[in-house]
Formats: C-alpha cells, sequence, structure tokens
C-alpha cells in the first residue's frame, strides 16, 4: 500500500474557505520540479524556475477564486481532476494580449488559501490548460469580467508548498 491509513480528524478550530493568491508559471519555464514526499505529499525542495524567470501573479477579483480537486477511478489507477477558476476584471487591451498568449502553454500554478496552505498545482508532466470567458454582464449591477480557468490531470494529489 502506498499510504498508511490513519483516522480522519480536523486539525483547524475554523475552516475559512477562499483563496488569497494564484501564481502561474508555463511548464516550459521549470529548470527543475519539487521533490514530493509521498508519504506526506509535501514538497521537500522548492521549484526552480529558468534563469530570469518569476512566478506572474494573476490579480483577480476578491472572493472569485476557487480550486477543485476530483479523485477519479480509471482502469489505469486514481486519476485526479484539479481546476482553478477566477474573474479578473474587465476587458483591456493588455489583458486580451495576455488571454492570447496564455492560449498555447500549459501551466503549473501556486495557490495559497485563507488557512495559510500553498499547494502546487501541477507540473511539467501534467500541465494544466488555460481558457478564458469574457462576460460584460447586462446590467450596470454585473461586472465586466473575463473568467479564467485552467484545468488538468494528475496522478497524484496537488501537494502543499511551504517554499
Amino acid at each position: 500500500m502506498k499510504y498508511d491509513l490513519a483516522p480522519i480528524k480536523s486539525i483547524y478550530p475554523e475552516n475559512i474557505g477562499g483563496v488569497c493568491f494564484l501564481k502561474i508559471v508555463p511548464k516550459e519555464w521549470i529548470l527543475s520540479e519539487s521533490a514530493i514526499s509521498n508519504q506526506s505529499n509535501k514538497a521537500i525542495t522548492a521549484t526552480v524556475l529558468k534563469a530570469g524567470r518569476t512566478w506572474l501573479d494573476i490579480l483577480s477579483l476578491y472572493d472569485s477564486v476557487i480550486f477543485t480537486e476530483t479523485s477519479q477511478s480509471t482502469a489505469a489507477g486514481v486519476m485526479y481532476s484539479q481546476s482553478v477558476v477566477a474573474n479578473v476584471s474587465g476587458e483591456s487591451e493588455l489583458l486580451n494580449t495576455l488571454t492570447n498568449a496564455t492560449s498555447y502553454s500549459e501551466f503549473v500554478l501556486l495557490i495559497k488559501d485563507r488557512m495559510g496552505n500553498v499547494k502546487l498545482v501541477g507540473n511539467k508532466s501534467h500541465g494544466l490548460t488555460f481558457s478564458s470567458q469574457l462576460a460584460t454582464g447586462m446590467i450596470g449591477t454585473e461586472k465586466n469580467v473575463y473568467a479564467i480557468s485552467f484545468q488538468g490531470e494528475s496522478e497524484e494529489r496537488a501537494p502543499l508548498y511551504p517554499f
């Protein structure tokens, strides 16, 4: 058995939902991947990017980012569908250029939840694909936003990333 079984119990008195930050990097920018502990599902080394490359911040609207990870049993074993969805404010020439360029790569993401946990989502073998949808809203009280999405599948859950 790959993992030891143990009781499931809550370790937090409160468990606040939401994502505080989202960072992305095209998987081609990764020089070396994080080593992951199979037992704890935690990165034990940092992901190293190629010279001159840095994680790119995605500045989303407040309370608009959600990360989901769903296990699926397949003939090849368990796979995990991973999804990060966010709303980014309005249409602009710069945002249009970025969403067009982003459509041609697969990505690795860092997300930090409101409990302070950072997760590394995707890797060089299983990058997440990008898609976007512009919605102008119908009335003045609705927002003009790009709904952006990163979707992928992995053989492992997204590990904790303490770096």
